[in-house]
């Protein structure tokens, strides 16, 4: 089993589904949680703290700039510095195209392609530092 002891993971949508399990997972292999969603977090962090490990929560919207920068700043707080980022939250309207208008296929992408840009934004110059993660290909 991969270690990640005293890693630093961010995980969004972490409250139920994929993201919880993979924030458990990496706490079980020794990582340093921090989660964030606008759903609640407190079930995830409860699991978390049963394997013994540490998270700290955001409850945000990661279609919004500031509550990544918040989240940003919580991260450096409390851990200085991210090592693994899992852009995991993502929507999908259950509904056929022709029944979608258009403000609801904004808010998709906004939730699942925006998200990932300003989370890297915010993270990924905390990983170059680190000098783990975060590392695009040699030019």
């Amino acid at each position: 089993m991969q270690t990640h002891k005293n890693r630093v993971a961010v995980v969004s949508g972490a409250a139920k589904g994929i993201g919880q399990e993979l924030a458990v997972q990496l706490a079980q292999r020794g990582a340093l949680l921090a989660l964030i969603d606008i759903a609640d977090l407190s079930e995830t962090s409860r699991l978390i703290q049963r394997e013994g490990g540490k998270a700290v929560s955001i409850k945000g919207d990661i279609s919004q700039e500031e509550d990544w920068e918040a989240a940003g700043d919580l991260v450096r707080n409390e851990y200085g510095r991210c090592d693994i980022l899992v852009n995991n939250a993502g929507i999908f309207p259950n509904v056929h195209i022709d029944d979608m208008n258009f403000q609801d296929w904004k808010r998709t992408l906004e939730i699942n392609l925006d998200s990932v840009f300003l989370s890297a934004k915010v993270f990924v110059p905390m990983m170059r530092n680190n000098k783990w993660g975060g590392n695009p290909p040699d030019k």
